[in-house]
C-alpha cells in the first residue's frame, strides 16, 4: 500500500468518526418538579413529562427569520391564551449540533394542577399548530 493511499484511509477513519461523534442526541422527555413538604429537609421528586415540539428553522444563521420565529411564537401564545384562557408558559431550547438555532424545541409548561388535564393538552396542541402554521407561511411551503 502506498503511502498516500495509507494517509487517505487514515483520512477517511478519522473523518468518520468525527461524524459519529457528532450524531445529536434525542432531547430527555422526562423533566423534574421538586416540591417542599411539611417534614424537615424532606423533597419528593414528581416526575413529569411536559408537552414539547421541535421546530427546524434554518441550517445557517438568518437573523430576520430568527426574529420573525420569536415573533411568531409570541403571537401564538397570546392568541392561545385568549381562547383557552389556561395559565401557562413556555420555553425555547436551542438544540442544532452546528447552529444552535438551527432547531428549536419548544417546552409547554403549566402548574401541576392543569398538568394531566385534557384542556391542557388542547392548548399545547393548539399552541404548536399556531407555530407550525405561521412558520410554514414565512418560509414558504415545503
Amino acid at each position: 500500500m502506498s503511502r498516500s493511499s495509507y494517509h487517505k484511509n487514515i483520512s477517511i477513519i478519522i473523518l468518520s468518526i468525527i461524524i459519529i461523534s457528532c450524531t445529536p442526541q434525542q432531547p430527555k422527555k422526562t423533566y423534574v418538579i421538586t416540591q417542599q413538604t411539611e417534614q424537615k429537609n424532606t423533597t419528593y421528586i414528581q416526575t413529569t413529562e411536559f408537552p414539547y415540539e421541535k421546530f427546524n428553522l434554518t441550517k445557517t444563521q438568518n437573523y430576520e427569520l430568527e426574529e420573525k420565529f420569536r415573533n411568531i411564537v409570541e403571537e401564538s401564545y397570546e392568541e392561545t391564551y385568549k381562547i383557552f384562557g389556561i395559565n401557562f408558559n413556555y420555553s425555547l431550547i436551542p438544540e442544532g449540533v452546528i447552529y444552535p438555532y438551527s432547531d428549536i424545541t419548544i417546552k409547554c409548561i403549566t402548574d401541576s394542577k392543569n398538568l394531566q388535564t385534557e384542556q391542557f393538552k388542547k392548548n399545547c396542541n393548539y399552541f404548536f399548530t399556531q407555530i407550525k402554521n405561521r412558520l410554514t407561511k414565512i418560509k414558504g411551503a415545503p
